[in-house]
């Protein structure tokens, strides 16, 4: 999931440790995850069918045409 960079030293004499050590943090799959996942995906599906629903597609190939003349013009 993230990643980062960690850098010891010593306590007892304060002398910085050479090199760094790279931790991956990974963290197990909650049911919260599970339904924003879920929530999302059904929200993006309710959209995009709208989106069909609105196009009225008798108009369309009269919408193609217009859009074909006016960029003639151009």
């Amino acid at each position: 999931m993230s990643q980062t960079t960690v850098a010891c030293k010593n306590l007892k004499t304060n002398e910085k440790v050479e090199g760094n050590l790279e931790i991956i943090i990974i963290r197990q799959q909650r049911l919260i995850d599970t339904i924003f996942t879920a929530s999302v995906a059904t929200f993006v599906s309710i959209i995009y069918i709208n989106f069909g629903c609105a196009i009225n597609w008798s108009d369309l190939p009269k919408i193609l045409k217009k859009t074909n003349r006016a960029s003639h013009w151009i």
